[in-house]
């Protein structure tokens, strides 16, 4: 929706399929018995830099009236112990042992030296990214382990790219974040900005201008078919009301799940892409709401 209400702006004509009866997909606020509540975590991180600003000013119209802009509240739990995250160095190594200080001292400095003696000309992984940046000890203690089970693979075989939603412990940044001043924006932030009605608000509006615009939202149109013609996607065929229709394409931005898109082609694609798509693997998630008899459960969103 955010690239259909982009590529709206910028003039070109659109139109968005969406499978299910509501925009947002997986982005959407869903009614549970008298509650609203949206499919995982949704907000919009605000950061201290120019893109962030850029991006905040476009898009803060679609947050409709009134927009909550919270402080960001998230903990790690660590050993029986929350600490505040972005990670405070103080404040870990006060809350666990002395033995485990020292190590995650040690091994922090020492990543620190490596990094300022030789510099990484690229970073594979996530678990290289994080002991570079993080040392091992502290690294194996708050997000090597957790991301293992997270995404059900060793960090050695997840992308240094994930890794960028990790705050970097730099020194740098320890010093900045000891003395109150501001750290890193690309990496620490402390404000995000959430619609009072639920995230389905933002994309609903960016839904109505993309109208406004004179493009088309088809709901209830699930795809069925993308005929290729002389190396690109030239067709679409969706399913409406019981019937197939073509739609004729100058391009496809699609978010369907990678092996399904490409079985989806027609004519199908050489066996070799075929087998590596199908190669792809995904994990599974699912979502667990609880409605409590209390106003609050806590101050934090994320812990």
């Amino acid at each position: 929706m955010s690239a259909a209400w982009r590529l709206s702006e910028l003039g070109y004509r659109v139109t968005v399929l969406e499978k299910e009866g509501a925009i947002g997909g997986m982005g959407k606020t869903i009614r549970l018995g008298k509650y609203a509540v949206d499919y995982g975590p949704h907000t919009f991180h605000i950061r201290e830099t120019d893109e962030s600003r850029k991006i905040h000013e476009a898009i803060r119209p679609f947050f409709g009236t009134d927009p909550l802009v919270l402080t960001r509240g998230t903990r790690v739990r660590l050993r029986g112990k929350e600490y505040v995250y972005p990670l405070e160095m103080l404040q870990v190594l006060a809350g666990v042992s002395p033995l485990l200080a020292a190590r995650i001292v040690f091994d922090y400095a020492a990543a620190t030296v490596k990094s300022l003696v030789a510099p990484p000309t690229k970073e594979h992984s996530f678990e290289e990214w994080g002991v570079r940046n993080l040392g091992r000890t502290l690294y194996d203690l708050c997000f090597g382990l957790y991301s293992a089970r997270v995404w059900g693979l060793p960090t050695s075989q997840i992308s240094s790219k994930q890794a960028q939603r990790v705050a970097k412990l730099n020194l740098k940044n320890v010093v900045l974040r000891a003395l109150g001043l501001k750290a890193d924006p690309l990496t620490y932030f402390t404000k995000y900005m959430y619609p009072r009605k639920g995230i389905s608000v933002l994309y609903e509006n960016m839904a109505a201008e993309v109208r406004k615009k004179g493009n088309c939202l088809l709901l209830d149109s699930p795809v069925v078919r993308l005929e290729r013609d002389e190396g690109r996607l030239a067709r679409v065929i969706v399913l409406r009301g019981g019937r197939e229709e073509t739609i004729e394409s100058d391009g496809v931005l699609s978010t369907l799940p990678l092996p399904a898109l490409v079985d989806m082609i027609s004519p199908a694609l050489p066996p070799e892409v075929a087998q590596h798509a199908a190669r792809l693997r995904y994990r599974s998630l699912k979502l667990i709401y609880i409605a409590l008899k209390r106003p609050r459960l806590t101050d934090y969103h994320w812990v």
